[in-house]
């Protein structure tokens, strides 16, 4: 009966039945009344007195018993609900940067707008369309290379050498050493396009290829058949057959052709109108041809274009080797050891009285004691960088320092007489016990590790070829000698004893450019710093006794240098130095102390 007393007026009023009778609609209103007045009276226990229908009885008020529940407890408490919330929000987030770096459609979508990665042209492939770059080799040398600044020419990044790429420089060197190992060096100013995995497109400047064809042996053992290498001109096609050549082509786009070894086919015809007319010569060690461009004037006043050969009177030079220089400066003391300046080589010497190449000190030092010299001059015949030797003595005239026949009256009276070796090292002087000459000057030992020395005792003079040292190494540029020279005696430490000095001297081509004279230990070592020009041959060292006798004379020159710069950049090389001396920062004939 209740839950017909609450159901009915709910039911009545949600239908709304449009044709219900009026008896029926008020009966619905008369229930709804009874209900909430029945919850009132039931919440605060008041009865209401029924008002009685003239057609219905009052129907019995029954209120309900609703028992009153407990509120119902969280399934998870308030921390865990929260952790749980944030997870599943970081999990939305990440799931919504992965939908957006991965969906197929994205490359296009971004293609279609045209501004957002810089599409200008209609129909252009979009980039994520262009194939990966084909690497075909590295760069393995560059030596003052300056790369073209035409505005739209960007230089390339990193070594990788990509298949399409351009080279342009200026000027300088480029190394290219392609998978296949052929070494291509481009010489400024140049521009080289990389055509092929073998070859490419030489539209002006130098370059010089050395192919190595893989022989027999190699094949067997796996290594990939080497292929031909090709380089294409504006006016001809260079193909090797195993060898190393070099290909010039000028402003007009003539290319010049020189085989060094082995041998090449030369095409002639001009790039971009097919093969017709065709010729081609092979070229063998030695050899050279020059394709040139010749304009023809017909009858019917039309010009034409073709290619002939021609024999050039001069061949272009070409840079066969990649000049790497291991240091920017030769060490006299490495020549003078039988090196060629670029290494570290100790421990031999020359005798000055004969010229004589000496490989190790004798142990009896008594036959090295009280040599005297012939007043003439001796050449170094075993050391192709030394031009020669001598005793410095002005008692007998002008003494001989150059084989160009350069002589010096400035030294003093000698005697003629010296003791000892001119040699790369420390000398020793007794072996038991074990003495040695003194290399110190300042704080540094000069016969140490880090550094280099030219031992000579009074009395000795020796002359270097620079001339010959520029014809073995054509791309460096002698600019400068530089060494720290001194008395390192220890007779001057006992103040009973006599005095002993000695002099120093350097010429440049008979020049006197550098000149100290009667000093000993007191006065330390002295900076040497000396220009060379171009045209300069000779440079000759020479110590002297200061006409008190050469005993207790161990003069040095410590690090003696010549400082070298590459032709092919014009300025010092990028190989670091090993701080030497004091010469570094001294000024030229100054004291270091």
């Amino acid at each position: 009966v209740a839950l017909l007393e609450l159901e009915i007026p709910t039911l009545l009023r949600e239908q709304e039945l449009p044709d219900a009778a009026p008896a029926t609609r008020a009966l619905g209103a008369e229930l709804e009344d009874s209900e909430a007045c029945g919850r009132w009276s039931n919440a605060h226990n008041i009865s209401f007195p029924h008002t009685e229908s003239p057609n219905l009885a009052p129907p019995p008020v029954v209120s309900p018993i609703v028992p009153s529940a407990p509120p119902s407890a969280p399934f998870v408490g308030e921390f865990v609900f929260s952790y749980m919330v944030a997870t599943v929000f970081m999990c939305l987030l990440l799931l919504g940067f992965w939908a957006y770096k991965l969906p197929s459609d994205r490359g296009s979508s971004i293609a279609s707008n045209e501004n957002s990665r810089g599409r200008t042209v209609f129909g252009e492939d979009s980039p994520h369309d262009r194939p990966a770059p084909v690497f075909v080799g590295h760069i393995t040398g560059i030596a003052g290379a300056k790369w073209s600044d035409e505005p739209n020419y960007i230089a390339p990044m990193g070594v990788r050498v990509a298949l399409g790429r351009t080279y342009k420089i200026k000027s300088g060197l480029l190394e290219i050493t392609y998978h296949s190992g052929a070494k291509v060096i481009l010489e400024g100013p140049c521009t080289y396009k990389v055509e092929s995995v073998a070859g490419g497109f030489l539209e002006r400047g130098k370059l010089t290829a050395r192919i190595i064809h893989q022989g027999p042996a190699a094949s067997a053992a796996g290594a990939k058949p080497q292929a031909v290498f090709i380089v294409h001109t504006p006016t001809a096609v260079v193909t090797d057959l195993g060898t190393e050549f070099g290909v010039e082509v000028d402003e007009n786009g003539d290319t010049t052709s020189y085989v060094f070894e082995g041998k090449i086919v030369v095409k002639a015809g001009i790039r971009g109108f097919g093969d017709s007319g065709i010729r081609e010569v092979q070229l063998g060690a030695g050899e050279s041809v020059m394709v040139g461009r010749v304009r023809e004037t017909h009858h019917n006043s039309t010009k034409t274009e073709t290619v002939h050969f021609t024999h050039p009177t001069t061949p272009p030079k070409f840079v066969l080797v990649f000049p790497r220089l291991k240091r920017n400066y030769l060490d006299l003391a490495d020549i003078v050891a039988g090196g060629d300046g670029f290494g570290d080589a100790r421990d031999r010497g020359i005798d000055a009285v004969n010229g004589r190449v000496v490989l190790s000190q004798p142990r009896d030092m008594s036959v090295l004691s009280g040599l005297h010299g012939d007043t003439r001059y001796h050449a170094v015949n075993e050391l192709p960088f030394v031009d020669g030797v001598f005793i410095p003595d002005g008692g007998e005239g002008p003494v001989q320092i150059t084989s160009a026949g350069h002589a010096s009256s400035d030294f003093v009276d000698t005697n003629n007489r010296t003791w000892n070796l001119i040699w790369a090292g420390q000398i020793v002087t007794e072996y038991t016990p074990k003495r040695t000459v003194s290399c110190w000057l300042g704080n540094a030992n000069y016969a140490g590790r880090r550094h280099s020395v030219l031992t000579m005792a009074s009395n000795k003079g020796i002359t270097f070829d620079l001339d010959a040292i520029r014809r073995k190494f054509p791309d460096v540029r002698l600019v400068r000698f530089t060494a720290v020279a001194g008395n390192t005696e220890m007779r001057s430490a006992n103040p009973q004893a006599p005095r002993v000095s000695a002099d120093l001297w350097v010429f440049v081509d008979g020049s006197l450019r550098f000149n100290k004279t009667d000093i000993n230990s007191a006065d330390d070592g002295f900076v040497v710093d000396i220009p060379l020009a171009p045209s300069e041959r000779f440079l000759t060292l020479a110590t002297t006794d200061a006409g008190n006798g050469h005993s207790f004379d161990w003069t040095i020159f410590g690090d003696p240098r010549l400082k070298i710069i590459s032709k092919i950049n014009d300025r010092t090389s990028g190989i670091h130095e090993t701080q030497p001396s004091h010469a570094a920062s001294g000024k030229e004939g100054a004291p270091i102390k």
